[in-house]
């Protein structure tokens, strides 16, 4: 068993687009003015022909990348990630939603998003010495005996799956979850949760970072931690 009680180890959302933002000083200007107006902090600024970064790392860590992706299509992205978090998933929601008001200050024009992806990574405590040993005879009711076959001592291990989309889903989107021991303290868990919406949405729609991450978020708990725990959902 691991604990519901989680540290976010690492929060990301991403947004491709058509037409590209146009990257400028006077862009790069209005969009520090931007996010001083919605109470984004942020350390560092820097600009460049193709992209503009802002980033934090004093308080809980933020970067915010806005860039343009090279090729014959005017593509660009909004990066929003919270690297070796220490925030919680509800402050990393409130940063993405304010950050995305202030793009849509700065670039107010009609966009298409061709993809979106979040991911999410946890740490979990577990009740053993090591995570993967506990869920190897706890979950799939191996033996120790089993891992021994291996020939060496268990340092680490853990699952991944993809999942695809649903016949169904209104917004298809493929899940990749990764299950495994944390190499560096193998009495954690590490869990990570990426969501990829695939179709390109109408021209025009709103970003909706809260309800992106949310739906991560509650796929994790209502989905990835029953597995885990061997709790039928």
């Amino acid at each position: 068993m691991i604990s519901d009680s989680a540290s976010l180890f690492h929060a990301g959302i991403n947004w491709l687009m058509s037409p590209s933002p146009t990257i400028s000083r006077r862009k790069f200007r209005a969009f520090q003015e931007a996010l001083d107006e919605f109470t984004v902090d942020y350390e560092q600024a820097k600009y460049g022909d193709q992209a503009i970064v802002f980033g934090r790392s004093q308080q809980s860590s933020l970067e915010i990348k806005i860039a343009q992706v090279p090729g014959a299509i005017p593509i660009g992205h909004l990066l929003i990630v919270s690297p070796n978090a220490r925030q919680t998933i509800q402050q990393f929601r409130q940063d993405a939603k304010a950050t995305t008001h202030a793009f849509e200050r700065v670039w107010p024009e009609q966009r298409q998003f061709i993809t979106r992806d979040v991911t999410i990574r946890y740490l979990y405590e577990s009740e053993s010495e090591h995570a993967f040993k506990e869920l190897w005879e706890g979950r799939f009711k191996q033996t120790d005996e089993s891992l021994k076959l291996l020939g060496r001592p268990l340092w680490g291990g853990g699952l991944r799956f993809v999942l695809p989309p649903l016949p169904d889903e209104p917004e298809p989107c493929s899940i990749e979850v990764k299950i495994e021991s944390f190499l560096e303290n193998p009495k954690k868990m590490f869990v990570e949760t990426v969501f990829k919406w695939l179709n390109p949405q109408e021209p025009g729609s709103a970003f909706d970072a809260d309800r992106l991450i949310s739906t991560v978020d509650s796929y994790i708990d209502n989905h990835v931690l029953p597995f885990i725990n061997g709790a039928p959902k």
